[in-house]
């Protein structure tokens, strides 16, 4: 920490604190209350000056609207955004981002060199205009050893309309009650699948993963690229060909 000629200094780097979330005001607690409200007070409290500023906030109400937003930023010389849910349920978790938090690097032709084909093994339902609609998935590769298919990432992102509105009738044949014997995840869907439906996604890149430990591998920012009806589950792509995407990368 500088002692010394920090006011001549900080006229040559010119230092500006950009608020993004409210915690407390007074001895009013922020915490669970929704994102809307706390930026409603933010915006209220604060007097932006040139060493002072609000983090740009934009509601999105779709796919294109969130593409347009984020190569702004890019362009902008930013590393990316983060997309948070607006839903009463998006109160502030410390040191828990979830998936009311996205914080997006990349959105569409992933760094990988290849892309993934994954069989649905779960799945999610939409919020908002999506209530009924499958809206997210979680997508698993082939264990040709164990015979097993391995749950590998969760998606959403390049999933349009037309797509999860399909998808949804499609998975009514392949919806089961319980998690299917040849299926290993660690995640808990909201329904159960068949592993019957080939996909293709590709992403940014292969990380180590907490969530999925049997693999022990998972994707990162996810995109839906296409359905692949030509493939069968077991010729998708195995455990050990995303080991080799991950220390190939």
């Amino acid at each position: 920490r500088r002692k010394y000629d920090v006011e001549d200094i900080s006229k040559e780097v010119p230092v500006c604190l950009f608020v993004f979330d409210l915690l407390k005001y007074g001895e009013e607690s922020f915490v669970d209350k929704p994102l809307p409200k706390r930026r409603k007070k933010l915006e209220e409290i604060i007097r932006e000056r040139d060493e002072l500023r609000l983090v740009k906030s934009v509601m999105i109400n779709s796919t294109e609207e969130l593409l347009d937003f984020f190569n702004s930023a890019r362009s902008e010389g930013n590393e990316g955004i983060m997309a948070k849910s607006i839903q009463n349920d998006a109160i502030y978790k410390a040191g828990n981002r979830g998936f009311l938090w996205l914080k997006l690097k990349s959105l569409e032709g992933g760094k990988l060199k290849d892309t993934v084909d994954v069989v649905l093994v779960g799945a999610f339902y939409g919020k908002g205009r999506r209530t009924g609609v499958l809206g997210t998935y979680i997508g698993a590769v082939y264990d040709s050893e164990t015979d097993k298919f391995i749950a590998f990432t969760r998606f959403f992102s390049g999933l349009t309309d037309k797509i999860s509105e399909s998808l949804t009738q499609e998975m009514e044949k392949h919806k089961v009650d319980r998690k299917p014997r040849n299926v290993i995840c660690e995640d808990t869907p909201e329904i159960w699948l068949q592993p019957e439906r080939v996909v293709e996604i590709s992403g940014d890149e292969i990380t180590i993963s907490d969530k999925f430990t049997t693999l022990g591998y998972s994707m990162r920012f996810p995109v839906f690229e296409r359905i692949r009806d030509e493939k069968n589950p077991k010729d998708i792509t195995t455990t050990e060909e995303i080991k080799e995407l991950y220390e190939t990368q």
